[in-house]
């Protein structure tokens, strides 16, 4: 690093001088100084920061010099750039990044005891006599000015011509100034356009004013005085340049004075947009609006920028790091999906200003999404379950949809005719009967999203049932059958009950406590004696089959006979007959109850395996008398069909009246022998019908 040449003067006014060492890193210690000059130009700086309490000065050239506590301990320290006999003071304005924004302040040490002659550097190679008195020994080359040198700082001359000032005319010439030359010139922005440069000297002189490659001359007038204007169009490219005044006296001698310095600033500063807009990729979505529109670009340190959106404008400066932002709230920026310009002008210190335009792209509407009906109903059954379910819906083509369905999210996206869909297997669907809820999140390119959620209700459960036994026995016999055969069972409340038995088929419906019952007319059910298959199949409302099937027998029929040859084969109860047991038997169906009435009489028969049966009644048991009656039998069977017989029976107990004729047998009741031989004729009265047995003697004979 080159060496730096340095003055400090503590708060009590002690004044020491100095110069950095060579080498990194380049330190200066601020302890107990109140006021540091250093032997800078402005241009000789790229910027400050504040590190601690140091103050580190980055110069032109990369390299660093440190301040050691220049913002530590009381009271405010002051800082100083000197350059040939000029003095500015350095006001450092900090920012929230640590940088420092450096404002210059020209300070006028031209009166004869300024306060600040001890900070002024004059930088001469060699003075003329008429200064040499009042300049400073010389320190590294630099001379540093004491008190009052600053006040012929102006007319310090480098002599590169001939050394006799008065041109060898011997006395009396003036000697060449530049007036203000501590005063920096200006140029562009809101400064003056042009350069004007004036002094004093020796009638006739020819005057030559550089400023960096621009040259302007002119010819000392008769009064002594000089000046020069750089028009625009001769003012050179943007810098800031050290102006040197050329003074030739008739004789070819040159003397050369520093003029002053030139701060020409006629470009507008660099801005750029690095986020936020339509250039660099960016939009503002619902969220960004809400929580309000960034715009940020880049630009010249310290330079004001103005962005302007809709009509309104947001001002910021541009940091050290050349790095500047802006936030316009969500009520400046309308919602919606549209396009609209920005706007921004960039002006540096100097007020020269850049104009650009960009794009805001808005897009705060957040994308429809839609659920359809799932399974064309919304309720999952057990059969489209177990096949796996696909959900559907509609959006905002090119969406991202999330979907959230029992605990499973699936993503998809919506296809170009607005409509998508995803598929849940079986695995994911728990079985039961419950309500689920599917939730979908529909994001679109911009980032805005909207959730939307759709019951659906699964139900993979059914029950039914066929309630045994039917008709109290499981059989279904000839009367139930005629008063119509009811089979019940239960299902899922209000579930649609199909129930199939012999062929015929009927659909009830379940109550609303899944209570249900189908009846079967005798027309309905085929006679006999059988076992009837039934199957039960329920369906409820989502569309869930469940089956059960049962065995009714159905037995219709039954049968019972008396066996003929009953009350000693003529079908008439006499009264030796009446007066021992009677046994009436006949057939039946095993196992069945036979009642056997006989004149009233009514007797239970005993059934054996084969179906016969046997009543007896006990002797005398029977009524007696003389009368037509019937052996009537009655039947039934396990089923409780009933059957009857009816067989006829004579009962005839009573003998009759008889008498043997008052008249004597042969005329005289003696029987001779003529009269045995020709036939004994006994007559006499009986009942009509009956039969009358005559014995005479061993002999016997029924007449009747």
């Amino acid at each position: 690093m080159t060496t730096v040449q340095y003055v400090v003067r503590t708060a009590g006014g002690s004044v020491s001088q100095g110069a950095t060492e060579q080498g990194l890193p380049v330190t200066l210690s601020a302890n107990g100084n109140q006021q540091i000059s250093l032997n800078l130009r402005a241009s000789d700086v790229r910027s400050y920061v504040q590190q601690g309490n140091d103050l580190h000065v980055v110069l032109a050239d990369g390299d660093v010099l440190v301040i050691e506590n220049y913002f530590a301990g009381s009271g405010d320290k002051e800082l100083f750039l000197s350059k040939e006999g000029s003095l500015e003071q350095v006001v450092l304005t900090p920012q929230p990044d640590g940088t420092l924004i450096a404002q210059y302040g020209p300070v006028q040490v031209s009166e004869k005891w300024s306060a600040y002659d001890d900070l002024v550097f004059l930088d001469v190679e060699r003075v003329e006599p008429v200064v040499a008195p009042l300049a400073a020994p010389a320190l590294g080359g630099l001379g540093i000015l004491g008190a009052g040198a600053a006040a012929t700082a102006a007319g310090a001359a480098i002599l590169t011509g001939d050394d006799d000032p008065t041109g060898g005319g011997g006395g009396g010439r003036a000697n060449p100034t530049v007036n203000d030359v501590n005063v920096r010139r200006l140029v562009g922005g809101t400064a003056d356009d042009s350069v004007s440069i004036t002094g004093t000297g020796e009638p006739g002189d020819m005057v030559e004013v550089v400023i960096g490659t621009s040259i302007q001359t002119t010819t000392i007038l008769d009064d002594g005085t000089w000046a020069v204007s750089f028009a625009p169009t001769d003012i050179p490219a943007d810098g800031i340049y050290d102006t040197v005044v050329n003074v030739t006296d008739p004789n070819g001698g040159v003397i050369t004075l520093a003029g002053p310095v030139v701060d020409i600033d006629t470009i507008g500063p660099d801005v750029d947009i690095t986020a936020g807009a339509q250039s660099t990729g960016d939009l503002v979505n619902g969220a960004e609006h809400t929580s309000g529109t960034v715009i940020t670009g880049s630009g010249e340190a310290g330079a004001t920028v103005a962005v302007t959106i809709n009509g309104t404008t947001h001002t910021t400066t541009v940091d050290n790091a050349g790095v500047w932002s802006v936030t316009f709230a969500s009520t400046e920026i309308n919602q919606g999906e549209y396009n609209t310009g920005i706007s921004i002008r960039s002006t540096d210190a100097r007020g020269n200003f850049t104009d650009i335009t960009d794009v805001l792209v808005v897009d705060t509407v957040a994308p429809p999404a839609d659920v359809n009906a799932v399974t064309g109903d919304d309720v999952i059954n057990a059969a489209e379950a177990a096949a796996g379910v696909t959900l559907t819906g509609t959006g905002e083509a090119g969406a991202s949809i999330s979907v959230l369905f029992q605990g499973v999210t699936q993503t998809t996206t919506v296809l170009s005719n607005g409509t998508w869909s995803v598929d849940y297997a079986a695995s994911s669907i728990a079985t039961g009967t419950y309500d689920s809820t599917i939730t979908v999140t529909s994001t679109d390119a911009a980032g805005n999203s909207s959730t939307t959620t759709h019951g659906v209700h699964v139900d993979t459960e059914n029950g039914v049932t066929l309630t045994t036994p039917i008709e109290t026995d499981n059989i279904i016999n000839q009367a139930e059958l005629a008063a119509g055969a009811t089979l019940n069972g239960t299902a899922e409340p209000n579930a649609s009950v199909t129930v199939v038995m012999q062929g015929v088929s009927k659909t009830v419906q379940a109550d609303v406590l899944g209570n249900w019952s189908a009846t079967y007319l005798a027309s309905e059910i085929p006679a006999g004696e059988y076992d009837a298959p039934i199957s039960v199949t329920a369906t409820d409302a989502a569309g869930n089959t469940e089956s059960t099937t049962g065995t009714v027998r159905v037995d219709t029929t039954t049968n019972v006979s008396i066996t003929p040859g009953y009350a000693g084969g003529d079908a008439t109860l006499n009264a030796a007959e009446q007066a021992a047991p009677v046994t009436l038997t006949g057939t039946t169906e095993p196992g069945s109850t036979v009642q056997v009435n006989v004149g009233g009489v009514i007797q239970t028969a005993v059934v054996d395996s084969a179906g016969n049966w046997t009543a007896v009644y006990p002797a005398g048991s029977l009524p007696t008398g003389e009368f037509a009656t019937a052996i009537n039998v009655t039947s039934t069977d396990v089923a409780g069909n009933t059957a009857t017989a009816s067989s006829a029976l004579q009962i005839d107990t009573v003998a009759g009246d008889v008498a043997l004729s008052p008249f004597p047998i042969e005329v005289d009741d003696v029987i001779n022998a003529v009269e045995r031989a020709d036939g004994v004729e006994i007559s006499g009265t009986a009942t009509p019908g009956l039969i009358v047995t005559v014995g005479l003697g061993a002999a016997s004979q029924q007449v009747q």
